[in-house]
């Protein structure tokens, strides 16, 4: 055996540290010699200013062996195609120029020393990492106009010849440049822009960049979004559209008129329209006599510039839908207008604008509907029949559909005059962010009493193909239905297996005797049933309920107090529908209170899963000190 001992790896390193150590301490003795003893004021400075240097070379060599450490790591070995695409993805999750705090009693825009750099950090991590995103043009595209002019300009540098990304929010706190550099800038990057959004929150700026500037060729534009504020709206010019902007695909126009056309738009998969004024725009570029043509797009325009969209996927029409049968010759457009690509549409405006629009047109492969009912304009119009039309366009359109709805969430209330349907395809544990319905149906005020509103509401209910949802979500704090109500919602939705009800004391207390009323059987249920065991017809599929709001304990207003008999009540519920088998076998108690240990331990045995969230009133310790 050798008597040498082998070295740990701690050891082995601090060797080769001393190593490293006094190789430079040698190296820098002779420079340090030069810089020692007793000089002269001037030599003193000179002095300086070389050890100054010495440090300056140091840093970079000590910068060199960094890059080369940096080379020899996992990260530092991934080729460049690599990083630059990791840094893409970067990019999009930490845009710069976001704000790292906001002073919301200043005026001025916000300093540069208030915003992020987000993604560009990665600049400043090694040498290889900052050649890779300085030779990547795509990763300097979309330009951070927040960050100043000194980085708007650099960024336009770096992005050299690839298509940018240029979105511009004008208001009094934005960092903006002036109006003529802001006309200049966009004119000179035009041709070269593939995504432009453009917001003005009436600063006037705006107008002269569709006066000057959005009337020359943009080839490269795919995406285009025009906001102006509701006072001010504005219209493009019709030759940008028909002939200056071929490739696009994406149009969105908030307050900016849709121009007359011809048009020829074989590439336009989305179109967003939204004006939340009626106000006349200024025409630009058209003669004088020709500017009715510039108001918010009647039928015949509206229906000609979506003939001329054959690859349209996505159409959103807010507030700017065409009255009935208006165009100049008094009569619908025949054939009806077909598109027949068109999987989402969302529709915002009166029933009658609504029913009009769904009647003359044709959508094959429509998978999500959506339509927001306001109240109309014209006070003498009566809108139940409208609204009664378009619920018949609405199911049948579920009725067609190649997958049926499988979770419905609904917000009603009484007291607004309001009702708000969601419904999804998909099952419940796959989430879905746009669904397959969305229905808002704003009430008159006048007309009829509140018994006549709930019996609308219930009838949009009878309206949704019911057979196939399994989860039904009910907001109803405002509601005050009666048992009626209540078994008319559980007769609908027979199949329902999962039923979640946000309560108040208005509605608690009529919900829970619907649990369990008996008039809820109907003849031809307990006919149908066996001997001894009645049907239920209160959703007899149920699963799990989830009950939100619901306050049991006793109330006390001054010397006179309400016994509360809803823990008894929801009890017998339970049991009775355990005794006929009908559920629900998980039971879900969200923000209830006045809950006591003994209900809960008397659930426990009746429901085989019990969730409370052991909710307690905000307050509620104060109050505890003063009963």
């Amino acid at each position: 055996m050798s008597g040498t001992t082998a070295l740990s790896p701690e050891s082995r390193r601090d060797s080769q540290s001393d190593v490293a150590l006094r190789y430079w301490s040698d190296a820098a003795k002779h420079r340090l010699s030069m810089y020692t003893g007793t000089q002269s004021r001037d030599a003193l400075s000179r002095a300086q200013l070389a050890i100054d240097d010495e440090l300056e070379a140091l840093r970079i060599v000590a910068a060199d062996f960094r890059s080369q450490r940096n080379a020899l790591s996992i990260v530092g070995a991934l080729p460049a195609e690599i990083l630059s695409r990791i840094f893409a993805l970067h990019a999009f999750q930490q845009p710069p120029g976001e704000l790292l705090w906001e002073d919301d009693d200043s005026e001025e825009p916000p300093s540069l020393a208030q915003m992020e750099l987000g993604w560009i950090t990665v600049t400043h991590v090694s040498r290889r990492w900052r050649s890779v995103a300085l030779a990547d043009p795509s990763l300097w595209t979309r330009i951070a106009f927040r960050l100043g002019n000194r980085w708007v300009d650099e960024m336009l540098t770096r992005a050299g010849p690839a298509p940018l990304i240029y979105e511009r929010l004008y208001d009094h706190k934005s960092s903006h440049m002036s109006p003529d550099r802001e006309v200049l800038t966009l004119s000179t990057h035009l041709p070269r822009i593939k995504t432009l959004i453009l917001s003005d929150k009436d600063t006037g700026l705006m107008s002269p960049i569709l006066h000057e500037v959005l009337t020359s060729p943009a080839p490269h534009l795919s995406h285009l979004e025009l906001s102006c504020p509701p006072a001010s709206p504005l219209s493009l010019s019709p030759p940008f559209l028909r002939d200056n902007a071929s490739r696009l695909t994406h149009l969105r126009l908030h307050n900016v008129a849709l121009p007359y056309g011809p048009w020829s738009w074989d590439l336009l998969r989305t179109l967003k329209i939204n004006a939340v004024t009626r106000f006349k725009p200024a025409p630009v570029d058209v003669p004088a006599d020709a500017h009715l043509t510039f108001d918010f797009p009647t039928e015949t325009i509206l229906f000609s510039a979506l003939a001329s969209m054959p690859a349209l996927e996505r159409l959103e029409l807010l507030e700017c839908l065409p009255q009935r049968h208006s165009s100049p010759d008094g009569s619908p457009p025949k054939p009806p207008l077909h598109l027949p690509l068109l999987r989402t549409i969302f529709l915002s405006g009166s029933a009658s604008e609504c029913v009009n629009f769904l009647e003359l047109t044709k959508m094959p492969g429509l998978c999500s509907l959506g339509v927001d009912v306001r109240p109309e304009m014209n006070r003498d119009v009566e809108p139940l029949p409208d609204i009664h039309a378009l619920m018949a366009h609405v199911s049948s359109h579920l009725e067609q559909a190649q997958d049926p709805l499988l979770r419905l969430s609904a917000q009603v209330s009484s007291i607004s005059r309001f009702l708000e349907l969601r419904g999804w395809s998909s099952e419940p544990s796959v989430p879905e962010i746009e669904p397959s319905l969305f229905l808002s149906i704003s009430f008159p005020r006048r007309g009829f009493n509140t018994a006549e509103l709930q019996t609308e509401q219930l009838r949009v209910f009878q309206h949704i193909p019911a057979t196939s949802v399994q989860l039904l979500q009910l907001d109803t704090p405002q509601v005050n239905w009666g048992v009626d109500q209540w078994q008319a919602i559980g007769s609908i939705f027979k199949s329902a297996e999962e039923v979640c009800v946000v309560l108040s004391s208005m509605s608690s207390a009529t919900f829970v005797n619907t649990l369990r009323s008996e008039a809820s059987v109907t003849p031809s249920d307990q006919a149908s049933s066996e001997v001894g065991s009645p049907c239920y017809a209160f959703f007899p599929s149920l699963y799990t309920l989830e009950i939100e709001g619901m306050h049991f304990a006793s109330q006390q207003w001054g010397d006179t107090s309400s016994s509360s008999d809803l823990p008894y009540k929801l009890l017998r519920a339970l049991e009775h529908r355990k005794s006929v088998g009908s559920g629900p076998r998980v039971l879900r108690l969200r923000k209830c209170t006045g809950i006591d240990t003994r209900t809960v331990a008397r659930m426990k045995e009746i429901v085989p899963i019990l969730d409370w969230d052991r909710f307690k009133e905000p307050h509620a310790e104060v109050m505890d000190i003063w009963a």
